[in-house]
């Protein structure tokens, strides 16, 4: 589909959109990533959606929009706000904890896309429109309950490492190996899913970005996740090994956390590094073709703009 002059426009200000509506989420979530708690994740997934939202714009998208989009459009995130406030009331608790907030989010941004570009072209959103509900931990509810599992099937290989390296460790189930006069203790808050989690958050949106076929961005994100894996193995059976050969101190503390989330960044950097190898490259510019439009619907185009600003706006004031 074209992407005219107005469309280009459309770029900003639905990314813009976006940003007003994250306020209130983003401010309610813990901006770390803490192993120990698995729904830290969704701070990721809540700061990647307004880049998801200029990402999707590689596309070559031309709106058809007609007096009843913005009805309809303007309907749909009256849902979305009517909705959260509802929850947001009735069941506070759970509201926070379970984040509906991002569960309803695609109605809300479905609402601005009619708003803005017509019913016809909500298709060509639906990876915008799908990808906020992933930092609802309802929806990964069950892969979160493998957070306790995936920390001891850890444990047991860094304790395989190690006592390759030192033959007198053992290993004490779940989350323990045994090295003479120390304990050490690995857990949920050293393995947990939720970085893991969040670097899948992040590396999908960049996935989309990319020109390839689906299964090499499938095999990018994998190898993405499998390589955090790895390092975070060297990384644990690294520390553990000092902690037997030097004891327990500070800087073996400090190396031990600060090691977690630079193998989180060392890890996207390598996979943006080897994308050629997957077949990957990034978008190349194209060429727009201007076309000119009717002054009606210029002007319903900036109804739209207007239309979609205020409702971000208010919605975000409301609700939060």
């Amino acid at each position: 589909m074209r992407f005219d002059a107005k469309g280009r426009a459309g770029i900003l200000f639905l990314f813009l959109a976006v940003i007003i509506m994250i306020v209130g989420p983003l401010g309610a979530t813990n901006p770390n990533i803490d192993n120990s708690d698995v729904s830290s994740y969704v701070v990721v997934p809540i700061m990647m959606l307004p880049l998801l939202g200029l990402f999707i714009f590689k596309r070559q998208v031309e709106g058809n929009r007609e007096v009843m989009d913005l009805a309809i459009g303007i309907a749909v995130f009256a849902v979305f706000v009517i909705l959260t406030v509802l929850l947001s009331r009735a069941l506070p608790y759970y509201f926070q904890k379970f984040r509906l907030d991002m569960l309803l989010f695609p109605i809300g941004i479905a609402g601005i896309v009619v708003t803005m570009f017509g019913r016809k072209s909500l298709r060509n959103f639906l990876p915008l429109v799908a990808y906020p509900a992933l930092a609802s931990p309802l929806v990964l509810f069950y892969l979160l309950g493998t957070n306790g599992a995936f920390a001891q099937a850890n444990t047991f290989f860094v304790y395989l490492m190690v006592h390759a390296v030192s033959s007198g460790v053992t290993y004490s189930p779940p989350f323990t190996i045994d090295a003479g006069n120390y304990a050490i203790g690995v857990g949920t808050s050293c393995a947990g899913v939720a970085i893991f989690i969040a670097l899948l958050m992040f590396l999908l949106p960049i996935a989309y970005l990319f020109d390839g076929k689906m299964k090499d961005r499938l095999y990018w994100v994998v190898s993405g996740i499998i390589l955090l894996l790895l390092l975070n193995f060297v990384r644990m059976a690294g520390v553990a090994i000092a902690w037997i050969a030097y004891g327990p101190s500070a800087s073996v503390s400090f190396v031990h956390s600060f090691a977690g989330m630079l193998l989180f960044y060392i890890s996207i950097i390598a996979m943006i590094i080897l994308l050629r190898r997957y077949g990957l490259e990034f978008p190349a510019p194209t060429r727009r073709r201007r076309q000119a439009g009717r002054s009606s619907a210029f002007e319903l185009y900036c109804y739209g703009v207007a239309v979609i600003l205020a409702l971000s706006y208010l919605g975000a004031a409301w609700v939060f």
